[in-house]
């Protein structure tokens, strides 16, 4: 009787085991689902030890996937490096009005200025930060406060709709949340990496752009 139930128990066992591996083989990458699975071999020992190892595959590709997805989801915090692209100050040449702006951040500077000559002079400066300059040194049209993001909004559609290669970078950034991380205290347009503090706008206006059927 003791002999039937080691019997018994042992095939329990492999049976065990074998369902393990069918679990195991249809989890795996069409590279190892080639392997047949007539491929476990005699020995209980390496049974056990052959069926580890390919469950150990299944948890490392189950885990990859789930960091890729982690990723994808992930908010871009900071616009520099890959990203660097969503700031004003990428270059993004357009034309609006018959004007050339070499950056958004020219063209929302510039519309600050009362003076025709003030906002020629910025939308002609030599770089995007030296275009911020002039736009906090210039006579600032009535309200701006209450037409700023629609500036800003106008620029950025200028800026991704003709330069189609931005345009695909931004499609490209998903349903990731965007968000303008700064360390210079911009709590406006960003979020202050010092405090953690921001109203985000850049943010949510890229993101606005982005989910809109043909609005870049």
């Amino acid at each position: 009787m003791q002999k039937l139930l080691q019997k018994e128990a042992r095939v329990w066992n492999e049976k065990i085991l074998l369902e393990h591996w069918v679990c195991c083989h249809n989890q795996l990458t069409p590279t190892f689902q080639q392997v047949p699975i007539h491929w476990l071999i005699s020995s209980q020992a390496e049974r056990c030890q052959q069926v580890g190892t390919l469950l150990m595959v299944c948890v490392w590709q189950r885990m990859k996937d789930i960091v890729k997805e982690v990723l994808i989801m992930a908010p871009i915090m900071e616009f520099k490096d890959d990203y660097r692209f969503l700031s004003n100050f990428y270059p993004s040449p357009f034309v609006y009005n018959d004007v050339y702006f070499s950056t958004n951040e020219h063209f929302y500077q510039a519309h600050k200025a009362i003076d025709r000559n003030d906002f020629l002079q910025i939308a002609q400066a030599p770089t995007p930060g030296a275009a911020k300059r002039m736009g906090g040194t210039v006579g600032c049209v009535h309200q701006w406060n209450v037409y700023k993001e629609q500036i800003m909004y106008v620029g950025l559609e200028h800026k991704f709709h003709n330069n189609p290669h931005l345009k695909q970078m931004l499609i490209d950034t998903g349903d990731r949340m965007l968000m303008e991380g700064n360390w210079w205290g911009d709590k406006y347009w960003g979020i202050c990496l010092k405090t953690n503090e921001g109203q985000n706008r850049l943010g949510h206006l890229l993101m606005i752009l982005r989910g809109q059927t043909g609005g870049v």
